[in-house]
């Protein structure tokens, strides 16, 4: 019995919050003037020039293979979530190219993506990705493989 008034208690806090919630969300919404409810995709502050960034960096790695496969090899994600973002910026970006009002408020940040993305190859970054930390051949491996054949080399005139 005590279990059943507790988790009405709950509920009852529950919704109470989530009216809470409501109420301030509306009056954070509602314009001054009118009173009328914004929608949020009519609410112009809602995409940023970080999200813009972030999608035209993002769709710019994604479209070039060797940025593409240098930000898969250097991603803690895996192949498959490194994909995922990579495509989901590229199918993002028209929405921001094509809209002129972020264009005149964050510039082309597209073009910029582009320029900025093979500056940063060049330097060994992919991403926030330092690519140039892998492992690097240094003579060891053609060392083992030149044993190796003059071991096979050996054994093939016994």
């Amino acid at each position: 019995m005590y279990a059943i008034r507790s988790s009405s208690l709950l509920a009852g806090l529950f919704w109470a919050l989530f009216a809470l919630q409501a109420a301030a969300l509306a009056v954070e919404n509602a314009d001054s003037k009118t009173g009328v409810l914004l929608s949020l995709r009519q609410n112009p502050s809602t995409v940023s020039c970080a999200e813009y960034s972030m999608v035209a960096n993002y769709s710019t790695i994604g479209t070039n293979s060797t940025y593409r496969a240098a930000f898969q090899q250097a991603s803690p994600l895996g192949t498959f979530e490194s994909n995922a973002i990579m495509d989901g910026a590229t199918k993002k970006l028209p929405q921001f190219m094509f809209n002129k009002a972020i264009n005149d408020a964050c510039g082309n940040l597209s073009t910029l993506a582009v320029t900025e993305a093979a500056n940063n190859f060049t330097k060994g970054i992919v991403a926030n990705f330092n690519i140039n930390a892998g492992i690097r051949n240094s003579g060891e491996l053609g060392m083992v493989i030149s044993v190796v054949l003059a071991t096979v080399g050996v054994l093939s005139f016994l």
